[in-house]
């Protein structure tokens, strides 16, 4: 057991050659992920806040026309809630 220690010792000093490529070829790989997930977060948030104001003016017993309530808040529908905010104030 101690042969083997003192065989391991000597090896180690000769020292490990790192290819500088491989640590540059992980970073993109983690910006990336990172990139996606900061995407995918916002994205909830957005959908949470888009769900809020839903549920507000369902509360309040605003309809929204069928085609401004898809998916896509078009301009037409900024416009329609621009319209109730200045009749509340």
């Amino acid at each position: 057991m101690a042969a083997f220690v003192l065989i391991m010792k000597s090896s180690l000093k000769a020292g490990i050659f790192v290819e500088q490529e491989n640590l540059t070829v992980n970073r993109p790989k983690v910006e990336d992920r990172s990139l996606i997930r900061t995407r995918q977060s916002m994205v909830k948030k957005q959908t949470r806040c888009k769900n809020q104001i839903k549920s507000i003016l369902h509360f309040y017993g605003i309809q929204v026309p069928e085609e401004l309530a898809n998916g896509n808040w078009s301009k037409n529908l900024w416009e329609l809630l621009s319209i109730f905010l200045i009749d509340a104030s």
